[in-house]
């Protein structure tokens, strides 16, 4: 036995009877957008969850929504450090919006959340090389 818990093991306790949850409740309702947010940081959640009111349990590393006692998503958390203004964050997942953009007109061109959206720098230098394009070759009515 190492000497440091040897001194340590007298007032060791024992372990509580009943394991404590490791991790915190909340609630939030998924908006339109397909957004929730959840301590200054918004996510974007499945389309088919929009208008419903989740249960969440936020573990240090994930989020985990639950409709009634049915796990029906999981996030990575996002943790954002810090005050004031800059104390926002975004966890955007493409693939939790990509039909809605894909169904309105111009929504992607538009969007606040295009820099999350865009995996990658290749796909950031296609998209602005196609924006220029797109504006040389607008039409007149």
């Amino acid at each position: 036995m190492p000497k440091k818990f040897a001194l340590e093991l007298p007032t060791l306790q024992p372990l509580p009877r009943y394991r404590t949850p490791d991790y915190e409740v909340r609630s939030a309702k998924v908006s339109c957008n397909s957004t929730i947010a959840v301590r200054c940081v918004l996510y974007t959640v499945p389309s088919r969850l929009i208008g419903h009111r989740l249960k969440l349990h936020l573990y240090h590393d994930r989020i985990v929504g639950f409709l009634g006692t049915t796990p029906v998503m999981e996030l990575a958390r996002v943790h954002v450090h810090g005050s004031g203004k800059k104390r926002r964050a975004r966890s955007i997942d493409y693939k939790h919006v990509a039909e809605s953009l894909r169904r309105k007109p111009n929504a992607f061109l538009y969007c606040q959340w295009q820099s999350e959206l865009l995996p990658n720098l290749q796909w950031h230098q296609l998209w602005e090389s196609l924006k220029a394009n797109l504006s040389g070759t607008r039409r007149h009515d």
